[in-house]
C-alpha cells in the first residue's frame, strides 16, 4: 500500500515537472521579435565596383567587386536582380572586375579566380572557361569585350596578350606580349569593340591606347604619359559608343577622356571627389545605345551616369555619404516623439529620422570645435529633448537641442573626476543625473546634467564591481544601472551610487573548438571565433537598453544577435545571425527600445538601422 502510495507521488511529480518544463519552453518560445524595417530601405550598395555594361534595352549590369556578386538595375538604378557569392563553384566569384554582354543579352564576367563564366540575363549559369593554348600557367583576365558575331575578346594581363574566343570559350587566336612596341602591351587591361568588329586595347603601364583589327592587326595607337588632354597616368577601361567615339576612363587623373575613332582628342570632365561629375578611381566605362555614359566610380563605391559630352545626369550607391546613409553607425536612441536619432559615426554626425526611417536632419562633420565630433558613439536623450553625445575621439560630452544646436561640452584627455579616456556608453537617470562609460579608464562617472561631477566607481578587474573595457550603460526607472562589461563578457547591475547588485554572461570557452582570429577595438583584442556562445551568455557585448518593463536588452555583437533579459539576468529570447537580410546583423551595437517596446538596433558593418516589434 505505501508502495502503490509513494508510486503515484512520484508519478504526479513527474507529471507537474513535466508540465512546468513544456510551459516554461511554451512560454519561451512565443516571445519573438519580428522584423519591421530598414534604412536606408535599399540594401544593394557597391563594394568597390569594378565592371559596368549595358544591355540593348538599357539595363545596367555591375560587377560589385568586393561583394562578389553581380547587380542587375534599370537605367534609372531600380535594383532588378543580383546573383553571385564569394567562392570556385559555378555562380560564384571572386572579386569579378569586368563584365560584357552579347547581342543576345548572355552576360560574360572577368574574375580573379583565373576564369570567365557566362550567365544568362538572370544570373543563371550557362559555362566558364579559363586560358587558351600556351597559357596554361598565367590566365588572369582584365577586360572583356564582344565582337557582333559573338566573339569574345579577353585582355590577359600577366601574359600581356589579347586572347579570343567563341562565345562558348573555345580559343580562336591571340595576340601581344609584353614590350612597347606597336602591337606589344604592358599590363593590358580594358578593352572595347567598335561596329566594324574593330578592338580597341587600355595598353596601361605604355599609358595608351592601341588599336587592332579582330584577327590582331595593329592598326593605330596613342596617348602618353602625362595629365593633359590625350595623356594619362593609369588608364583603365574603354568603350565605344554608336558614332564611333572612344571614352577611356584614368583611374589616377581621375577623369574621363573622349576621342575620335582615330585617338583625336574630343573633350574631358572629372576630377578628384565626391561631388556629382567628380571620381575618386574611376574604372570600368560603358555607353548605351543612345550614347548615355556609365562610370563604375569605383572608390565612392557608385555609378554615375553622363551624357555623350560628360554632363552629369544621375548616380546610385552612394554608400556612406548621402542624406540618411551611414559609415559603420555605432548607437541610437529614440525621444518621446519616437524621433530616431544616430550617431553615424565613421562620418562624424548625428543623424535625426522619423520611427520609419524617413530622413529628418542632421548636424556635426569631424573636427575639435563645438559641434564637431571625432568618432560619435554613445547618446542618451532627456526629458526635455536635449541630446547628450560621448564624442568619444575628443574625449568629451557634448549636449544639444532637439534640432542639434550646441549647448554644453565637458571632459578632456586624462584619468582625474571629469576626465576620459575614450568615453562610450552614456545614460540619464529619472532625476536627470548623466552617466558615462569610462572605457580606458574601466570606469563609471556621474555628473549633473550640466556636466558637474558627482561620483565614480569601478577600476580594471574581474571581480564584482570591477570592469574591464566598460562600453554601453542603461538605467532602469528605479535608477538601477546596468554596464555592459566589453572585455570581461558579461553585464553588470549597480544602484544609483555603484553599489554592486548582481552580474551575467560571462562566456563559457572550454567547449568551444573551432579556429578563432584576432581583431582589435581601441587597441582591445577582440576573439572573433565564430561558434555562438550559449544563450545567455555573452561575447564582448557592445551595447544594453531598458524596456519599461525593466527587461534588459544586450548586443551580443560578435555572435551577430540581440539577447533579451529580465533585470536580474534570466535569458528570455534572442534573435539575429550573421548576413545582410532583413534581421540578420553584421557585427550590431548600439540597441534602443521605444515607449512602445519597439527595438532600433544598428548594424553597423551592414551601415543599417533596422527595427523590430514583438511578434503577436
Amino acid at each position: 500500500m505505501i508502495q502503490r502510495e509513494l508510486g503515484k507521488r512520484i508519478l504526479l511529480l513527474l507529471v507537474v515537472l513535466s508540465l512546468l518544463l513544456y510551459l516554461s519552453s511554451l512560454a519561451t518560445s512565443e516571445i519573438n521579435y519580428s522584423f519591421v524595417c530598414m534604412w536606408p530601405k535599399t540594401q544593394w550598395y557597391f563594394n568597390h565596383p569594378s565592371g559596368v555594361a549595358v544591355d540593348s534595352l538599357g539595363n545596367v549590369y555591375v560587377a560589385d567587386t568586393e561583394n562578389h556578386r553581380i547587380q542587375k538595375f534599370t537605367s534609372t538604378g531600380d535594383l532588378i536582380v543580383k546573383w553571385g557569392t564569394r567562392g570556385i563553384g559555378n555562380g560564384e566569384f571572386s572579386y569579378p572586375h569586368s563584365i560584357a554582354i552579347d547581342s543576345q543579352g548572355n552576360v560574360y564576367v572577368a574574375e580573379v579566380n583565373s576564369r570567365i563564366q557566362k550567365f544568362t540575363s538572370s544570373g543563371r549559369f550557362i559555362t566558364k572557361w579559363g586560358p587558351g593554348p600556351g597559357n596554361t600557367d598565367s590566365f588572369a583576365p582584365s577586360g572583356i569585350a564582344i565582337d557582333s558575331h559573338g566573339n569574345v575578346y579577353v585582355a590577359n594581363l600577366n601574359q600581356h596578350i589579347i586572347q579570343k574566343f567563341t562565345s562558348s570559350g573555345d580559343f580562336i587566336t591571340s595576340w601581344g606580349g609584353r614590350g612597347k612596341g606597336d602591337g606589344n602591351f604592358v599590363f593590358p587591361r580594358g578593352i572595347a569593340v567598335d561596329s566594324q568588329d574593330n578592338v580597341y586595347v587600355v595598353d596601361d603601364l605604355n599609358r595608351r591606347i592601341q588599336k587592332f583589327t579582330s584577327s590582331g592587326t595593329f592598326i593605330t595607337k596613342w596617348g602618353n604619359f602625362g595629365t593633359g588632354n590625350g595623356e594619362f597616368i593609369v588608364p583603365r577601361d574603354i568603350a565605344i559608343d554608336t558614332q564611333g567615339d572612344v571614352y577611356v576612363s584614368d583611374q589616377q587623373n581621375n577623369c574621363i577622356q573622349k576621342f575620335n575613332s582615330t585617338g583625336t582628342f574630343i573633350t574631358r570632365w572629372g576630377s578628384m571627389g565626391l561631388e556629382d561629375g567628380q571620381f575618386n578611381h574611376p574604372q570600368d566605362i560603358t555607353v548605351d545605345h543612345r550614347g548615355i555614359v556609365y562610370v563604375a566610380d569605383s572608390l565612392n563605391n557608385r555609378i554615375q551616369k553622363f551624357s555623350p559630352t560628360g554632363d552629369f545626369i544621375a548616380k546610385w550607391g552612394s554608400q556612406y555619404i548621402g542624406d540618411g546613409q551611414f559609415k559603420h553607425p555605432i548607437s541610437i536612441t529614440v525621444d518621446s516623439y519616437n524621433n530616431a536619432y544616430v550617431a553615424d559615426t565613421g562620418n562624424h554626425r548625428i543623424q535625426k529620422f522619423t520611427s520609419t526611417g524617413t530622413f529628418i536632419s542632421k548636424w556635426g562633420k569631424q573636427g575639435t570645435g563645438d559641434g564637431e565630433f571625432n568618432s560619435p558613439h554613445g547618446m542618451v536623450i532627456d526629458s526635455r529633448g536635449n541630446i547628450y553625445v560621448t564624442d568619444t575621439g575628443n574625449h568629451r560630452i557634448q549636449k544639444f537641442t532637439s534640432s542639434g544646436a550646441f549647448i554644453a561640452k565637458w571632459g578632456s584627455l586624462g584619468a582625474g573626476d571629469g576626465e576620459f579616456r575614450f568615453p562610450r556608453g552614456i545614460a540619464i537617470d529619472p532625476q536627470g543625473n548623466i552617466y558615462v562609460s569610462d572605457k580606458e579608464n574601466h570606469r563609471i562617472q556621474k555628473f549633473t546634467s550640466s556636466g558637474v561631477f558627482i561620483s565614480k566607481w569601478g577600476r580594471e578587474g574581474t571581480e564584482d564591481g570591477q570592469l574591464k573595457f566598460p562600453n554601453g550603460i542603461a538605467i532602469d526607472s528605479q535608477g538601477n544601472v546596468y554596464v555592459a562589461d566589453y572585455a570581461n563578457h558579461r553585464i553588470q547591475k549597480f544602484t544609483a551610487s555603484g553599489i554592486f547588485i548582481t552580474k551575467w554572461g560571462s562566456e563559457r570557452r572550454g567547449d568551444e573548438k573551432s579556429k578563432y582570429s584576432h581583431g582589435y577595438s581601441f587597441g582591445v583584442p577582440v576573439d572573433t571565433r565564430v561558434i555562438l556562445s550559449p544563450d545567455g551568455q555573452i561575447k564582448y557585448p557592445e551595447s544594453i537598453a531598458v524596456d519599461a518593463h525593466g527587461n534588459v536588452y544586450v548586443s551580443d555583437t560578435p555572435n551577430n544577435r540581440i539577447q533579451k533579459f529580465t533585470s536580474s539576468g534570466k535569458f528570455i529570447t534572442k534573435w539575429g545571425s550573421q548576413g545582410d537580410g532583413a534581421g540578420e546583423f553584421n557585427h550590431p551595437q548600439g540597441l534602443v527600445v521605444d515607449s512602445t517596446g519597439n527595438v532600433y538596433v544598428t548594424d553597423t558593418d551592414n551601415n543599417r538601422i533596422q527595427k523590430f516589434a514583438l511578434s503577436k
